[in-house]
């Protein structure tokens, strides 16, 4: 999971730089004051064309190695996301154990080891959970950064093609990581591991009170 979020932090750099740059070639901000109503629109030189086509270019092959990451690790994410719940359920059931055990050493040890299993589980999902989210949202944000070249910039027709071109290929080409299309990568698979994980510790909890 660290190697897997470690090529994402790069792959998020690069596509941060991306976009930097496009707004770069309109010469635009996105801090506008509050009380600016019309903002002045910035010609684009005709020579902008073979930038956009770079640009368009190099965020083609990040996609391309965005798909690639997500398939090599498709097979030990799935393991480890598995394993990851299978060790929630173990560590917190073994924590609320330890409450009906009157065992000073399994008391204290007990929580400890377990509750440090957990921590150290839980820090690799969630920084694989954040690196995801931080690549799928300037993934985004590229697009909007096309429609505000479009929209603040007064284009020639060629340049203004480009970049209605670009912008429909980033509809079908979206940077997405899941496991198999079983599930995504970003928060809501913590969510629901640890969600499942507490409700089969309700139903074993049920079982030892019995």
């Amino acid at each position: 999971m660290m190697q897997y979020s470690l090529l994402l932090s790069e792959i998020f750099e690069r596509l941060k730089s991306l976009n930097e740059t496009y707004l770069k070639l309109g010469n635009i901000s996105t801090k506008i004051p509050l009380h600016v109503i019309f903002v002045r629109k910035f010609p684009l030189k005709s020579s902008v064309i073979c930038e956009i086509i770079n640009l368009r270019y190099s965020y083609r092959v990040l996609c391309e190695i965005c798909d690639q990451i997500e398939e090599f690790f498709a097979f030990p994410i799935l393991i480890s996301v598995m394993f990851f719940g299978l060790s929630t359920i173990h560590s917190i059931y073994t924590i609320i154990l330890t409450f009906f055990n009157n065992s000073e050493w399994s008391t204290d040890h007990g929580r400890a080891a377990s509750l440090t299993w957990f921590i150290a589980e839980l820090y690799k999902i969630f920084a694989l959970n954040i690196s995801v989210t931080r690549v799928v949202r300037e993934g985004k944000r590229t697009a909007r950064s096309l429609h505000l070249l479009l929209d603040r910039c007064t284009t020639s027709l060629e340049i203004e093609e480009e970049l209605t071109e670009f912008s429909r290929e980033l509809l079908q080409r979206k940077i997405e990581f899941h496991v198999y299309g079983m599930f995504s990568l970003d928060f809501s698979l913590l969510y629901s591991v640890l969600g499942t994980a507490i409700t089969y510790v309700i139903i074993l909890v049920q079982f030892q009170l019995r």
